[in-house]
């Protein structure tokens, strides 16, 4: 599949040939000729993978991960590997979850702020430079139990969730054959036991204790209207208030990604 030659002067070159195109030719430069058959051999491992549309092992996405500059480009212009040495290294865990938040430019601040606590707590429990497809469905259900010692279960539930997007991300890269995180017990997510209701007579006192009508308004806006805060309150203008027919137009900037989730309309009422 690939072949080792060297010219008269002692360097040493790679040939090989990937389907449906021309014979490629990587330059090594002088080097022992054990370093230019073990270079070969992950070659002939990246055209393999290449042809029958597979994901990298462990040990050879390891080995493009921790490729020198110099090499690394020229396996890329060959079509070896990805353009940037950043993209090769999407098969390690961090490598790869740095670079899909990197991708998501669209992100709210706060949706963003919990996509890295969630990669954080991955990487701390199986480090940076642990592959993807190293991953199991076991490891997963281990990780999941690890945070269950600290975390409530609802927040438990919220870090699977997005362990679970973005697997599912690198599965559709093709970076892994499966999502190891698919069938992981997730928790109830709604916690019973702190739910209060707030009764009217709080509410009046918290009211009364504002310091001024903008804090008054800020109030009642959540308790009676359901904004979120600060998000949707901080939107407002005087533009979204129906004067008319008593109707206040909500902007909401969580849910705006959602088809007919940019706005909604509440009543105004004393």
């Amino acid at each position: 599949m690939a072949s080792i030659s060297k010219d008269r002067n002692g360097r040493r070159k790679i040939q090989f040939k990937l389907p449906d195109q021309d014979r490629k030719t990587i330059y090594l430069g002088k080097m022992p000729s054990r370093h230019a058959e073990a270079i070969k051999v992950k070659i002939e491992q990246l055209i393999a993978a290449m042809v029958s549309g597979c994901v990298w092992d462990n040990e050879t996405a390891r080995w493009v991960a921790e490729l020198p500059n110099t090499l690394a480009s020229k396996l890329s212009k060959a079509g070896l590997i990805p353009k940037s040495k950043a993209e090769a290294s999407t098969g390690t865990l961090a490598g790869f979850i740095d670079l899909y938040i990197e991708k998501r430019a669209n992100l709210k601040p706060n949706t963003c702020r919990n996509y890295k606590a969630t990669r954080d707590r991955l990487v701390n429990h199986f480090g940076a430079n642990h592959l993807l497809a190293g991953i199991t469905p076991g490891d997963a259900d281990e990780w999941r139990e690890s945070l269950l010692e600290a975390l409530s279960p609802a927040t438990v539930s919220r870090e699977v969730k997005r362990a679970r997007q973005f697997f599912r991300a690198a599965e559709r890269k093709r970076l892994i054959p499966g999502n190891p995180f698919m069938d992981v017990p997730v928790p109830a997510q709604v916690n019973k036991s702190r739910e209060y209701f707030v009764t009217l007579e709080t509410i009046d006192k918290v009211i009364d204790a504002c310091p001024d009508a903008q804090w008054r308004l800020i109030v009642a806006l959540c308790r009676f209207g359901g904004l979120r805060c600060p998000s949707e309150i901080l939107t407002l203008t005087w533009d979204n208030v129906d004067w008319e027919n008593s109707r206040l137009t909500i902007n909401s900037p969580k849910t705006e990604h959602h088809p007919g989730g940019d706005s909604r309309v509440i009543p105004v009422f004393p």
